[in-house]
């Protein structure tokens, strides 16, 4: 393994190796985002799923991993977290397997996605991102464009969360160049990544197409 890359040749966290490209010469949903204002300076807070860094045109807050609750759990949160790599805590209980919820790390499961496969297993990073200029985050699923020119694209990718059949998570917009922590490639589970499809039938036929992975885009403005 090279220092920027896994066993499988796929970039993995700490790589300069690949960003989405910005649509705006001017600026560079998913997931927590929320508008800020510090000393009278209007801005928005985003997170960047799948990637440990952001665009030029945003600053990092910090970079970290994903976790959530373990796939066959029925309790814990059921959104997914960005993680900084240097927790604080606090007074401690003693021992584990007390009384509490649980916080695993998150894995890619992409294993017969080829877009995407030589990620599988590896463990998920994210990075959180602040924009001055613009105080509305917006996620678009379904589409891999903003809605309009006026709109700046942060990043696009696709749509993912756990897979059907086990517990609920929330829908996240992971990065289309996504990354793998180093060293993080073995298969542990816990919080899963699954792409997801769209059923057509409730959502109208034609647009959506039975079989095809979602995109999705992260907006601002």
């Amino acid at each position: 393994m090279t220092d920027n890359y896994s066993e499988t040749g796929f970039p993995c966290i700490g790589s300069a190796e690949s960003n989405n490209d910005n649509d705006n010469d001017d600026g560079p949903g998913s997931g927590d985002r929320a508008s800020t204002n510090v000393n009278g300076t209007t801005g928005s807070v985003y997170v960047r799923w799948g990637r440990s860094t952001c665009e030029d045109t945003a600053e990092l807050v910090y970079e970290g991993v994903m976790g959530g609750a373990h796939y066959t759990h029925t309790g814990s949160g059921s959104n997914y977290q960005c993680l900084p790599l240097n927790p604080i805590y606090d007074d401690l209980g003693s021992g584990t397997g007390r009384s509490r919820a649980l916080m695993y790390g998150a894995e890619y499961q992409i294993f017969n996605f080829d877009t995407l496969s030589a990620a599988n297993d590896h463990d998920a990073v994210c990075a959180v991102c602040r924009v001055r200029s613009r105080g509305t985050v917006l996620m678009v699923p379904a589409r891999n464009e903003c809605p309009s020119t006026e709109w700046t694209r942060e990043y696009y990718g696709y749509l993912m969360s756990q897979q059907y059949n086990y517990q609920k998570h929330d829908f996240v917009c992971v990065d289309s160049n996504l990354e793998g922590r180093i060293g993080g490639h073995e298969s542990l589970d816990g919080a899963l990544l699954y792409p997801v499809e769209g059923r057509c039938g409730s959502l109208p036929c034609g647009p959506y197409i039975d079989g095809n992975e979602l995109t999705c885009v992260v907006c601002t403005i």
